[in-house]
Formats: C-alpha cells, structure tokens, sequence
C-alpha cells in the first residue's frame, strides 16, 4: 500500500487519506429512497428514483471539480464476513446538500436494503482501474495547467474527463502548433524529475504561506468545511478537491492531441474574450492503445484509398471537392428538371388544379426551389402544391390557399405520422413517407370538397 502525506484532520475522507485504498470496511448511517441527478453525458444530468447510501467514511469519490465519481460495490457484513449473496452495485456517488457522500446503488431483491439497520457493518469495493484513470489524468491536468501558466501564462478556467477523453480549458484564443510541442515537452521533463504531488488538509479559519499561495480552479459549492491543497514540487499549489497519484513518475508521460475552440465569454472580460480546449492523454497504456486505433484506421483508409499514408489528406480533400461538384450538377439538373414540369404543367390548366412531386433523393433547397418558381411562373394564378422529398423519412411542403392549409395540412401530417407548422399561404412537416399516398388522397378529395363549397 503506498503512502499518502495528507495533514489528517479528523473525520478525513478514507478516499483522500489513501486514494490507493481498493476495499473498505465501514458502517451504514442512513438510507433512503429519492430522486437524485445522474450524469448522462458532460454537463447533463436526468433525475433517478434510487436508493441512496451515507456510510461513516467511504473510498468512493463523490463527483466534483471536473472529476467524475468512483463506481464499485457494497456486501453486507454480518459475523465478520461478508454475505456474498447480499452485493449491490454503486453506479454513481454525489454529494447532498449537507456535503454527505451518497452513494447510489442499484436495486437487489435479495435483500430489502431500505430496512437496514443504521450501523450495518458494510465492505466497500471500488473499480480500482477507473480510479486509477482518474488519479492519473486529475495529477495530469494540474501539471499542464501549471506548465501552461508558467511557460505562456496562460490560466485554466476549468477542466472535463470523461469515458471518451479529457480536456483543458485555457484562456488563450488560439494554441500553436510550437506552443503545444513546448507545452508537451515541458510536461514530460516534471514527470521525468519525479515531482512529489503531496496533499495537505486545513480546517476553516486555518492559514499558512502553502494555504496562502494555493490558487483555485473552482471548489463545489458543498465542498464543505475543511481546505485541501494539492502541491506539486515547488511547481504549484492548489485547492482541489479530487485524488491524486504521489509523484508524477506515476503519469509515465502526456500526450497533447489537439485543440479546439471554446465558448466566447459572454461577459467580454478583459482578456478572457475566447478559450482554448486543450485535449490530452495521460499513461503509456492509453497512448499507446490510441496509436495502435489510429495507425490500424491509417492502414485501412490507405488500402481502401490505394494511397500512401502521406498523401491519404490531400485524397480525402479532392474527393470532398469532387463530391461537392457533383451534388451542384445534380442540383442544376434537378432544377431543370421542376422547370420542365413547371412547364408542361401551365399548358394543362386550368384542368389540372394540383401540381404534386416527389423526389427520393432531393432535400428542402429543391422543395423551396419548386415553391418559389411556381410563384414567378404563374405570377397571379393559384396552384396548389403537394411537395415531398426523402425515402423513409423527408420533409412535406404544401402550398395554396391559407384557409385550405390550415385546415387540410394537420389531417395530411397526421396520415403520415408528422409534426408541422403552418405559416400563411404554406405548411410544411416532417413526414414519414409510407403514408403519402393515402395523405395525398386525403389531400384531393379534401380539395376538391374546398373548391366544390368555393364555387357555390
């Protein structure tokens, strides 16, 4: 078990007394059943009704500033043993409002969880290799913000990890590709020195030069009351509540990926006019299995390509522009075409009243095309129009007169099982397109009843 120098203060998390600790005995001292806010994606939660857990102590990181929460399992306890019959999962830890750790387990009809004693006796058991994860890219995130303070002087507003990645976010409009190479190398040289990360517990009211220096990237609001420091080397110090590894030789090396364009500040701060998300990987594990996924795709595309890796970019580029001129001839053609149509069209009425196309493969452009040279054709004379693009599912467009519309475009979208809106002299929905025939029937008959009461 490797050691963690924290100043313990009583009552310390067991996670940041050793965030190596994988299993944990301790004592229930509440439960209950409640709607909680899970996490879906990054930044989006949905309320579960759950049961959640309060232990006296616990391993498992309850989700906060940037860093998600640990998942694991609980068994109860009874003579000393654990009942392994009596196991439930914990799928996400939160903090409440009074800054208890809650864990939130999923349902087991083993054992009816909500009738447990308070002081049951309970081993947890966290998923050590997303803790690990976890440790690594939170130690990793410190450094890179640090080395991007010190070397460009740049500040971190804030940082996202996740299952699929992780990122920076720092305030700077643009990064370089000089600036990343530097930043990246300046990284690696500290995990190569070995700086000792050490963390540090002070009460509120507490103070002491390291407290004093300490910067914060954002501390949650339920934090609670004690202060802990995050130092690496004589590096930086930092508030932070999240766990971390005890020297950065533990990182192995980083890895930056890319960079992309942040939110523009609302506010238009003084400097702080566009961020930059910076993308990183941490641990030779996960860069290497990376660069393993990305030379296998590189090989596929190179053979299906019959290019070289090298020229496999500017391939891609030719065909995009080769694809978009053939999307424009195609357009051209499918114009002349509703124009041909248009024509042949005006030379039957008045005894045709309703011009009705469909295109497969065209999209909304050709069905406001329609529309609008139907209006610069017959200039004064109505028509009435029943347009529809797509194969399984497009878009419908009708055009004519609005009281027919308003009544007759509802019955339409409901036949093909749409949603759509009416907008003076034009309706348009998206459809499914297996019921066009019977809503283009309804279509007719509804029109021809309009004109028949119009005509009387």
């Amino acid at each position: 078990m490797e050691s963690v120098n924290v100043l313990k203060k009583e009552n310390t998390l067991m996670y940041y007394q050793n965030p190596y600790m994988k299993e944990f005995e301790t004592a229930l001292v509440d439960v209950f059943e409640q709607s909680f806010p899970v996490p879906v994606g990054p930044g989006t939660t949905k309320s579960v009704k759950c049961i959640g857990m309060v232990f006296e102590n616990t391993i498992m990181f309850a989700e906060g500033g940037g860093q998600p929460a640990d998942v694991g399992s609980l068994r109860i306890i009874r003579d000393t043993e654990p009942i392994l019959n009596i196991e439930v999962d914990v799928f996400h830890v939160l903090r409440g409002a009074d800054g208890r750790n809650i864990h939130l387990v999923t349902e087991t009809w083993d054992f009816p969880l909500l009738e447990l004693p308070k002081g049951t006796k309970v081993l947890q058991t966290i998923c050590w290799e997303r803790r690990h994860r976890h440790m690594l890219y939170h130690s990793g995130q410190h450094l890179l913000s640090a080395v991007a303070g010190e070397t460009f002087g740049w500040a971190t507003l804030g940082w996202q990890l996740s299952d699929n990645g992780c990122y920076v976010v720092l305030n700077t409009p643009d990064i370089s590709t000089q600036e990343l190479k530097a930043l990246e190398n300046k990284a690696n040289e500290y995990i190569k020195d070995n700086l000792s990360v050490t963390t540090y517990l002070y009460n509120q009211g507490e103070t002491d030069a390291r407290l004093e220096k300490a910067r914060t990237k954002g501390l949650p609001d339920n934090y609670g009351d004690s202060i802990r420091i995050v130092q690496i080397g004589d590096l930086e110090n930092n508030m932070c509540c999240g766990t971390h590894v005890t020297s950065l030789s533990q990182l192995e090396m980083i890895k930056l990926l890319r960079v992309e364009k942040g939110k523009k500040n609302k506010k238009k701060e003084e400097g702080k006019e566009q961020s930059t998300l910076l993308h990183f990987m941490v641990g030779r594990k996960e860069i290497f299995e990376k660069f393993h996924d990305m030379y296998s795709t590189e090989s596929q595309l190179s053979s299906t390509l019959e290019r070289q890796p090298c020229d496999i970019h500017d391939t891609v580029l030719e065909m995009k522009e080769s694809q978009k001129k053939a999307k424009q001839r195609i357009k051209a053609l499918e114009e002349e075409n509703v124009m041909s149509l248009i024509e042949l069209f005006k030379e039957k009425k008045p005894t045709q009243e309703i011009f009705s196309l469909h295109r497969k493969d065209g999209d909304v452009d050709l069905l406001n095309f329609t529309a609008r040279q139907f209006t610069n054709e017959l200039k004064n004379n109505s028509v009435t129009l029943f347009l529809t693009v797509g194969e399984d599912e497009g878009n419908l467009l009708l055009a004519g007169n609005e009281k027919f519309l308003e009544h007759v475009g509802p019955l339409v979208c409901t036949i093909m099982s749409g949603r759509g809106q009416h907008r003076a002299d034009k309706y348009r929905a998206r459809v499914l397109m297996s019921g066009r025939k019977n809503a283009f029937k309804a279509f007719s008959e509804a029109f021809a009843s309009f004109q028949s009461a119009a005509d009387q």
